[in-house]
């Protein structure tokens, strides 16, 4: 199966740089376990549908239908994710995950991650895009993020601080994800409460294009910031082993400043400040292979 072997080397390749970090661990006095040392693969298919399309605090597309496809092997999970505008077939994204998630001592994990992300065409729909075509300047089309996120458990609640790096528009993100399970043993399910805030810093959204008049003129990049919350609930409810569905809702509120730097004496640049409520309805259902 070659899914199967390119899982297991993707495996390897995050076991490998995970385990370069073990003499700094031991340093600071902390054991690394490894969480599964005999992994197995288990693929997951999850095709969901959003009312919106909102990430990171920026609505990028309206109602929309997800297709992420998961493989995890021990502690590796690896995740090709596709998403596409309902409203407009020319908006099609796809991303693609990587993590190893391991044990430091007893009570704290670790998580070293990699986010590939692209539009193969041309987001017209989107207003970041649309404004930055305006200014003369040219979108980048693919992404690549690192980062590192952790994980415990404290008087019940799921905490994940995570920090990525985007190394091709030089973009900081902040995100402390939480999670609370609350037991309906009477129906066989429960309800999951999950919350988020985020903040993402010095986004170079376009790379800068010197502009075809006789003196030259260079249009400097936009930059963004974003502040985002995001407050959700859903149902699970399990109709066999291997197939469940998961009905949820969320509410997400963000901030934006949209700016140009541009040095002293020359004429002003974009400037937008948008604020952002929505809430948004998603119903999914998930096949374990």
């Amino acid at each position: 199966m070659r899914l199967a072997s390119l899982v297991k080397r993707l495996y390897l390749l995050n076991l490998l740089s995970v385990l370069a970090l073990c003499p700094i661990l031991k340093g600071f006095g902390a054991d690394l376990v490894v969480t599964d040392p005999a992994p197995e693969l288990a693929l997951s298919l999850s095709p969901t549908y959003v009312s919106k399309n909102i990430f990171r605090g920026q609505q990028i597309a309206g109602p929309s239908f997800q297709i992420p496809l998961q493989a995890d092997y021990g502690a590796f999970t690896a995740l090709l994710f596709s998403c596409s505008d309902l409203k407009a077939s020319s908006n099609l994204r796809l991303n693609f995950h990587t993590s190893y998630l391991f044990n430091i001592g007893h009570t704290l994990k670790l998580e070293p991650l990699f986010n590939v992300f692209t539009t193969p065409r041309e987001d017209t729909l989107n207003p970041l895009y649309v404004a930055g075509k305006a200014v003369g300047e040219q979108l980048y089309h693919t992404q690549y993020e690192t980062g590192l996120g952790t994980e415990f458990t404290l008087y019940g609640f799921k905490l994940q601080p995570r920090y990525f790096y985007n190394t091709t528009i030089k973009g900081n993100t902040y995100e402390l994800y939480t999670k609370y399970d609350l037991p309906l043993l009477s129906l066989g399910t429960e309800i999951n409460f999950t919350a988020k805030i985020g903040a993402m810093h010095d986004k170079n959204l376009t790379t800068p294009v010197i502009s075809q008049v006789p003196r030259g003129v260079v249009a400097y990049p936009l930059n963004l910031q974003t502040h985002y919350t995001v407050l959700g609930v859903s149902i699970p409810y399990q109709i066999k082993r291997s197939v469940s569905v998961k009905l949820g809702w969320y509410y997400n509120q963000s901030s934006s400043d949209l700016s140009q730097n541009l040095p002293a004496g020359t004429v002003s640049g974009v400037e937008k400040h948008i604020v952002t409520h929505a809430g948004v309805f998603s119903s999914q259902i998930e096949f374990k292979f």
